[in-house]
């Protein structure tokens, strides 16, 4: 016979089934601290990119609207603190008028990359600027909401028209024809001529690159 009775084979049987179950809760233990410590530092850098980006980025809930996150960028350029974006909703930095199609656009929301286009958006002290906005759903905080980056488009809308108008007439006071990059900034620089006592087209003709033409 062996060295070993039944008994003592069978206790050292389930001796090496504890060990090997207590062996492989230490794997899943430490799999699970890896996991955890690589999900903490791609939450860090992501934290970090959307923190240090230059251009303003909030994320906000699709059903309350209200903010839930911006960064830097965003208190930089609009003027509130943070505090003040998360006591607020989108819809407060739209001019009234805009709000109706604000709504529609995000009733339509759906999953993935949305590029949003050129909105108004209102800063603290009052003033309009044009953005272009790209956006991306995401579940915050147990929330279904979206990511927003938003670019500055001012100098290529109306106003921008208007301000390179009567910078470009400084320059060229005999100026007769102008071709534009885009609509807004054709109209733009048609009010502005209109307001100098430039008739269009018959002082000056003006072209933009869409949908709208005039002279």
């Amino acid at each position: 016979t062996g060295a070993f009775g039944d008994e003592e084979i069978a206790l050292l049987e389930e001796l090496a089934d504890d060990i090997g179950y207590a062996l492989k809760s230490l794997d899943i233990a430490a799999a699970r601290e890896r996991a955890e410590t690589a999900l903490r530092e791609s939450e860090a850098r992501y934290r970090l990119l959307f923190d240090s980006n230059p251009s303003p980025m909030w994320v906000y809930d699709l059903e309350t609207l209200r903010f839930l996150a911006v960064n830097d960028a965003a208190e930089r350029d609009y003027g509130y603190t943070r505090a003040e974006f998360l006591a607020m909703t989108i819809r407060d930095i739209r001019p009234s008028e805009d709000v109706p199609a604000l709504l529609d656009n995000v009733a339509h929301v759906t999953a993935g990359l949305d590029h949003a286009g050129v909105w108004r958006h209102r800063r603290r002290d009052g003033s309009l600027i044009d953005v272009e906005i790209t956006s991306h759903t995401v579940e915050f905080g147990g929330r279904r909401a979206e990511l927003v980056l938003v670019q500055d488009v001012t100098e290529y809308g109306f106003e921008g028209g208007q301000q390179g108008f009567c910078k470009l007439l400084e320059r060229c006071p005999g100026i007769t024809g102008l071709f534009c990059i885009n609509d807004p900034i054709a109209l733009g620089s048609i009010e502005a001529a209109r307001e100098l006592g430039r008739e269009c087209p018959r002082d000056l003709s003006v072209i933009g690159f869409g949908d709208s033409a005039e002279g």
